[in-house]
């Protein structure tokens, strides 16, 4: 209270006036009940505690920040020390309520300043959203169904979903890019996110995003719905379709496969009330879109993607066969149709797989994907071969590694481990870099943030 003046109106009066005043209310929470004021307070609750309720009450935006518990803190200013607030209990009561309205927690003064700074940003950002008209008057959706076989990625999900929708997105119109080698699932991921929170917009529109006359088709088709003119250039009316994007709110757009993050994000909307998904090989989103990494499924949830699309119910061979096969969900999905289509148990496709590898991989014919295996990597190599023959062929020798982390350094320590398409180019330590990361960028392989540092898998 020491930085009130003086005034004729009782403490309690005064904060709850201050309160009633402000457009948005911030809490700030540490291990402090706060004062209990005397006079009209029957609850015997803190003035910290009623200001906050106040807000509530008379419908002020809260955005409430608490101090992480693993944080050390003085006991001089802790209740369950001091004994104030029932030794604790008090503070610890309305931390667990506040639990429910938290932005997020905290650890230190500088990032608590910056929490704040992006929410308070974000808040302003969603007022201006909530004023924008709807995208469209009759609900439109070209985003297709995720496959029947979708499995897991349960807290995935909704990270991204907290991601898009919360405090801390990175772009004015929250944008994440889901990254990651060929097969492991990104455009499924994209797919299951919108059929889950589906309600949550009147647009979504799927754009192939692998070359420009894909995303200027889609986006020349959106026109349409959104009622622009027809007549326009394609690339002229996808630029409008951005443009009136940003000016409407409740839709969403997934660009699938995209090679070249600059060439995406000419066509993003820079503000407006909607989301964007982006699917792609390449990690370098930094500026353009939030980067999301999609791993391999974890092993109970390749099991259960393995039983559920084969119908088998053997759950040790299901575990061998998902190790088998790197828990690639592609892969996965490519071995349960073959088991399923032949009716053969997951063990029999276990003992195939183990004698006829690469040719069980070429003939899956799975409802989910499109292409298998075979293509997914033969498409990608064939990129790489066009821009970059010296990294598809240090692609094809990390090919006849062990499955595990190679060392980049091996490239340029050892040159005469290179075939000889390397030699005569000088694997110096720059270049190999440059070759993996191409190598990586493609999502032929995968760097691993391991030590040793420099290491690919």
């Amino acid at each position: 209270m020491e930085d009130y003046v003086a005034t004729d109106q009782r403490p309690l009066a005064k904060c709850l006036a201050d309160v009633g005043a402000c457009d948005l209310y911030v809490g700030i929470f540490a291990h402090r009940y706060g004062h209990i004021p005397k006079d009209d307070n029957p609850e015997g609750r803190s003035i910290t505690e009623l200001e906050y309720r106040y807000a509530k009450a008379h419908g002020i935006p809260c955005l409430i920040f608490l101090l992480d518990l693993a944080v050390p803190w003085l006991l001089t200013w802790t209740d369950a020390f001091t004994g104030e607030g029932d030794r604790g209990a008090r503070i610890r009561s309305l931390r667990e309520e506040l639990g429910d309205w938290m932005v997020s927690f905290f650890s230190t003064a500088d990032q608590l300043a910056q929490q704040i700074s992006v929410a308070v940003t974000n808040h302003s950002r969603y007022q201006l959203v909530e004023a924008l008209p709807p995208v469209t008057t009759v609900p439109a959706w070209t985003i297709p169904q995720p496959v029947r076989s979708f499995t897991g990625r349960e807290h995935q999900l909704v990270a991204l979903h907290d991601q898009l929708t919360g405090q801390g997105a990175a772009t004015l119109v929250p944008t994440a890019a889901l990254y990651g080698m060929g097969g492991v699932g990104k455009a499924q991921l994209a797919l299951a996110y919108a059929q889950r929170y589906r309600e949550d917009y009147e647009l979504g529109w799927w754009v192939p995003a692998e070359s420009e006359l894909g995303m200027l088709t889609a986006l020349a088709d959106l026109g349409v719905v959104l009622g622009l003119p027809t007549e326009l250039p394609p690339a002229e009316l996808a630029i409008r379709v951005r443009d009136a994007l940003s000016e409407r709110s409740g839709w969403l757009l997934i660009f699938d496969n995209a090679n070249d993050p600059a060439a995406v994000a000419e066509f993003l909307p820079v503000a407006g009330g909607g989301h964007v998904l982006v699917t792609s090989r390449d990690p370098a989103w930094q500026g353009i879109a939030d980067p999301v990494p999609v791993d391999l499924l974890p092993l109970d949830e390749a099991v259960q993607l393995l039983l559920h699309r084969s119908g088998d119910r053997d759950d040790g061979a299901a575990v061998r066969l998902a190790n088998a096969l790197g828990r690639l969900p592609l892969a996965l999905e490519l071995a349960a149709a073959y088991a399923a289509q032949q009716h053969l148990p997951l063990a029999g496709y276990l003992e195939l797989f183990d004698q006829q590898r690469a040719k069980l991989l070429a003939l899956g014919k799975p409802l989910a994907y499109q292409g298998n295996v075979d293509a997914t990597f033969t498409l990608a190599l064939d990129r790489l071969r066009r821009i970059n023959p010296a990294a598809a062929w240090l692609m094809e020798l990390c090919a006849l590694l062990a499955p595990d982390e190679i060392l980049c350094r091996c490239c340029s320590a050892n040159p005469s481990c290179c075939p000889s398409q390397l030699l005569g180019r000088s694997p110096t330590a720059c270049s190999a870099a440059n070759w993996l990361r191409r190598c990586t960028r493609l999502g032929c392989l995968l760097g691993m943030p391991t030590t040793p540092p420099g290491s690919i898998a």
